[in-house]
């Protein structure tokens, strides 16, 4: 099957986008759906997918070519972090470098805050962040656990401004 290049129009064709829900429903019957059923699947990695003409796109992706005509240059980024929220008040076109900014906490980190860790040789906790695209600086060492949070916190609001993520 070849893929068809999917525009706005035959978007519009396919689905209808509420952009206060951020929810996709189809328009008409098809394969994969029934008219009116609300289109699409988590993927592996969290997103919201759906199937449209033969390809399969993310659906704030989808968002944007709706609302907008066209898809984004680069990323589009969740603003409150939830892959699977699509209202058009939630998505924002950005670079790589800012959609990583706006990540929360990983899984691996131990204090539970981003950008704070446990120092075993010093014993206390250590601030690090990252401040530019692959560059990170360390904010000290504190004692009080509260205190490098704190910290943390405001450096990234400096240096990540709309894309600080503190969760």
């Amino acid at each position: 099957m070849v893929k068809i290049e999917l525009t706005q129009d035959r978007l519009k064709e396919s689905l209808e986008y509420n952009p206060d829900t951020g929810l996709f429903k189809w328009k008409r019957i098809t394969p994969n759906g029934t008219k009116g059923w609300f289109g699409g699947s988590l993927s592996g990695t969290g997103d919201l997918v759906i199937r449209v003409y033969w390809g399969l796109y993310k659906a704030h992706r989808l968002a944007s070519l709706y609302m907008e005509g066209g898809f984004p240059k680069e990323v589009v980024d969740h603003i409150d972090g939830n892959r699977t929220n699509n209202k058009w008040e939630n998505l924002r076109a950005c670079s790589q470098s800012n959609n990583t900014l706006n990540s929360r906490v990983m899984s691996n980190n131990t204090s539970g805050h981003k950008g704070v860790y446990w120092r075993k040789d010093r014993r206390k906790w250590g601030v690090r962040v990252q401040v530019t695209p692959y560059h990170y600086k360390s904010f000290g060492s504190h004692e009080d656990f509260e205190l490098a949070c704190l910290i943390a916190d405001q450096v990234r609001e400096k240096y990540h401004g709309e894309f600080a993520n503190h969760g």
